[in-house]
């Protein structure tokens, strides 16, 4: 089975590989293979076939939450996240998040972020405003000890919204995608955020593109580091059908604002440029899954863009030294400093480039030790 879409839960083994970059600065700008090395296999306590435990993840620091979409534990195919902290090189089940009103079409774990003592998970079927519309929840950490602390929908939500479909959180901020919103037409998409003061979650004015149309799926994907906010629209038409773009917004005084609209400067028909996308400090990375590689096509690449003042620019074109037609390389795409990391799921691998200067260079390769067709090595990366 070829596991191009997150549908199948037999597409995806209930292990989450950790890996850590151990080559020096030195080695990595000379482009030394192999730099990564596998630290950890890590695997869910009670871990049952079909869980799709893996399908997404998130870390900051020594936490990682790990969703479970299809676990069974509230009702079947219901979902569940859990946390692991890492302890003396050993990442340990700490936690095990469930929804306090979950139901069994829930798919409660489809997305998860942490931040600190918090983590957000969605549930991208949950019932909101409207039934099915999607519903996300915050839990915080007390000691070692995760209690649901609310509840997140939309004020205005509508059925198949699908209000979840991703999340990322930053400090007191959760933002969440609703790419099927259809304020500016059918599935134009949007996407909200949530500011926390005390234990109180309250919803932002609702984010929209400048320029939204019909089918451009804003918010299938959003990234937040601070006063930054990244929202994907993989299906943007403006360089050809389903070319893609995103949208950057910056919060100041509490009101979030568009500050830029990125786009490949060689985005082509059906590249879908924004399906995933990752932003620290002043950088940001975007992953175009489907764009083609000379005569290739659905290679995949993914684009790093930094900011200057207000201005954003292109600053580099990743893709796979070895990629092939189909391998989906920037499917998953996450950034931390100077280091790049990008899936390409459909090929079960991942991609490790480190930035000196302003030219970015790929320095390793990463695969499974255990390694099997299917096992959609590379879905998901933070």
């Amino acid at each position: 089975m070829l596991c191009n879409r997150a549908i199948h839960p037999a597409c995806f083994s209930a292990v989450v590989l950790a890996y850590g970059l151990t080559c020096p600065p030195s080695a990595r700008a000379q482009s030394v293979p192999q730099c990564a090395l596998e630290t950890a296999h890590v695997i869910a306590a009670d871990a049952e076939p079909g869980d799709t435990f893996g399908h997404t993840v998130g870390v900051d620091g020594a936490s990682l939450v790990v969703g479970a979409y299809f676990d069974d534990d509230v009702a079947s195919g219901g979902g569940s996240a859990y946390v692991f902290v890492a302890s003396g090189g050993a990442w340990i089940q700490q936690g095990k998040l469930l929804p306090s009103d979950g139901t069994g079409f829930d798919r409660f774990g489809w997305h998860a972020d942490i931040s600190g003592d918090t983590a957000v998970v969605s549930a991208i079927f949950g019932d909101g405003l409207a039934p099915v519309s999607g519903t996300a929840y915050a839990y915080v950490r007390s000691g070692t000890v995760w209690s649901e602390q609310a509840k997140l929908t939309s004020s205005d939500g509508a059925s198949s919204d699908w209000f979840g479909r991703s999340v990322a959180i930053s400090a007191d901020t959760i933002v969440v995608g609703a790419p099927q919103d259809d304020d500016s037409g059918s599935s134009s998409g949007s996407a909200y955020a949530y500011f926390r003061s005390g234990t109180t979650w309250s919803e932002s004015p609702k984010l929209v593109a400048s320029d939204a149309a019909a089918a451009d799926n804003f918010g299938e994907s959003v990234a937040i580091d601070g006063d930054t906010l990244i929202v994907g629209s993989p299906y943007d038409d403006d360089l050809g059908s389903n070319s893609g773009s995103a949208y950057v917004f910056v919060r100041v005084a509490g009101t979030w604002t568009q500050q830029a609209k990125l786009k490949a400067s060689d985005g082509n028909t059906q590249d879908t440029f924004g399906w995933r996308v990752a932003v620290q400090g002043d950088s940001a990375v975007i992953g175009a899954y489907k764009a083609g590689l000379g005569s290739a096509t659905g290679t995949g690449a993914a684009y790093v863009f930094t900011r200057s003042g207000s201005v954003w620019t292109e600053q580099a074109k990743l893709t796979a030294s070895d990629g092939a037609n189909g391998d989906n390389f920037g499917w998953p795409v996450s950034i931390a400093g100077n280091t790049v990391a990008v899936g390409a799921v459909a090929s079960g691998s991942a991609y490790v480039f480190a930035r000196s200067g302003t030219t970015w260079t790929e320095v390793s390769t990463l695969v499974a030790s255990d390694a099997a067709a299917g096992d959609g090595f590379g879905l998901a990366l933070d």
